[in-house]
């Protein structure tokens, strides 16, 4: 793979936010960061959040530069290897005011946070900083775990087809093609209990009630399912019977990270997110991301005129994606290049075909069979001008 291509093609994030605490050992975390800058092009901001009021303390300096250095020392660290930037920040005042403030000044991605380690095998419950974080963060929210990271790559991804479900797969479909990770899409529907005496007296059927609404739910799930490509991943999906929470912490044990939407739906088809999202959240031991209304990933293409090779590539690589649209854009840049590039017709052609739009698909096939027999008609009399400058 060319550096050009390292450095260009997958640049989809553009800034990660690391709140960062040191009353833990955070090796396996850098190596979970470093590996996500590595694979999408980070830059990297390290955050540590110190007591308001020791802004204003004698102690200030001190503690501010012993914090400079241990950031130093995780910034080091992460350098290790890879070709992303990092910075450091240290501010004063409440944790998680200052955390989302920064945040939004900074217009990261994503904020990492850790759950911490298991001490004598017991799970580290979840902290009230963390908790409110989740709650209020307009950015996605990754909890990282300290757990060693899975060798094959396994990502969970509950859905419940409202629009942050929608956001949580479309970044779990992208993160799955970028790290040829293995994907499962489950959906749970929760039966109702019929304990009513009056209902069944009645005739209501607690088995035949929840069939349709079961139905109902398959419906549901599939149509929504339908809007996602899919294409080129080792994906599966399931409806599974049960508790939300418990279905999907049950899951969770074989991922290596766990995509979650923030927010529900409620009534027959309950939610299996918002309040869902805090008890998963709390329990899980793998890596969770939680989207509300923003999208982890953002696209960062260079609008340069630069040489044919780096738009067909950066194309290439946008298709393989699904970012189909994206990937046109590009392609139509090696026309304007050279509006003889056969690889960017054809590639036009089936990207369009991908798309549905027939006609555009069938335009682009016509002109790069055009483009390919006047190829082949300059080819020929190339070679009887050669034959008969010999001849003579």
């Amino acid at each position: 793979m060319s550096n050009y291509k390292k450095q260009e093609i997958m640049k989809v994030l553009s800034k990660v936010l690391w709140a960062i605490d040191f009353d833990q050992d955070h090796t396996t975390s850098i190596e979970k960061i470093r590996n996500v800058a590595k694979q999408f092009g980070s830059e990297i901001i390290l955050l540590h959040i110190l007591p308001g009021e020791l802004n204003k303390s004698s102690f200030r300096e001190v503690v501010n530069k012993s914090i400079e250095a241990e950031l130093e020392a995780v910034r080091e660290k992460l350098l290790l290897t890879g070709e992303y930037s990092i910075r450091t920040r240290i501010e004063f005042g409440n944790v998680v005011d200052r955390i989302l403030d920064v945040s939004e000044e900074e217009d990261v991605n994503i904020i990492f946070i850790n759950r911490g380690k298991e001490e004598a095998g017991k799970k580290v419950a979840l902290g009230l900083n963390a908790q409110k974080i989740f709650r209020n963060a307009h950015k996605p929210v990754a909890l990282v775990s300290e757990a060693p990271p899975a060798e094959k790559g396994h990502i969970v991804c509950p859905v419940d087809t409202s629009e942050p479900s929608a956001r949580a797969l479309n970044s779990a479909i992208l993160h799955a093609k970028k790290t040829n990770s293995r994907l499962t899409v489950i959906s749970v529907f929760e039966p109702i209990r019929i304990s009513s005496s009056r209902l069944i007296n009645a005739g209501v059927d607690e088995k035949s009630e929840n069939k349709v609404h079961f139905n109902e739910f398959t419906k549901s799930f599939k149509e929504f399912i339908e809007g996602f490509d899919f294409t080129g991943l080792d994906f599966q999906t399931e409806l599974i019977w049960g508790t939300p929470h418990l279905e999907i912490i049950r899951y969770s044990q074989e991922a290596t990270i766990l995509y979650m939407g923030s927010t529900g739906k409620t009534g027959l088809r309950r939610a299996i997110l918002g309040s869902v999202t805090e008890r998963v959240t709390g329990e899980v031991e793998c890596n969770v991301v939680v989207l509300k209304s923003v999208e982890v990933f953002k696209l960062r293409i260079s609008t340069d005129l630069e040489d044919i090779e780096k738009h067909f590539l950066r194309a290439y690589k946008l298709a393989e994606l699904g970012f189909l649209e994206e990937a046109i854009s590009q392609y139509k840049v090696c026309l304007q290049v050279n509006d003889l590039h056969l690889p960017s017709l054809y590639a036009l052609s089936r990207v369009y075909e991908n798309l549905g739009d027939r006609q555009q698909a069938e335009y682009y096939q016509e002109m790069a069979e055009i483009v390919r027999q006047r190829m082949t008609d300059w080819k020929i009399e190339e070679e009887i001008r050669g034959h008969y400058l010999k001849s003579g």
